[in-house]
């Protein structure tokens, strides 16, 4: 964004373009929040790992359900 900042601006103004790039950015922060969750037993600070690896899960989730919702809301 400091190099390139119109280049930098195409991209984040694709990121909610299509259902697909929506359901595919919120399912690749679902796969590494299942990973912490599961390994949060194996780490040095368990509890963080799984506070983090759920709130990032339920915002997700929270973000695929409603995501019409909020389209219409914030169009």
């Amino acid at each position: 964004m400091l190099f390139n900042p119109k280049k930098a601006n195409d991209i984040l103004r694709k990121a909610g373009s299509t259902n697909f790039i929506n359901y595919a950015e919120i399912t690749t922060r679902i796969i590494p929040a299942v990973g912490l969750i599961l390994s949060a037993d194996n780490s040095k600070y368990p509890d963080i790992f799984k506070i983090f690896g759920w709130f990032m899960l339920l915002t997700s989730l929270v973000c695929i359900l409603f995501q019409d919702n909020c389209t219409i809301i914030f169009h």
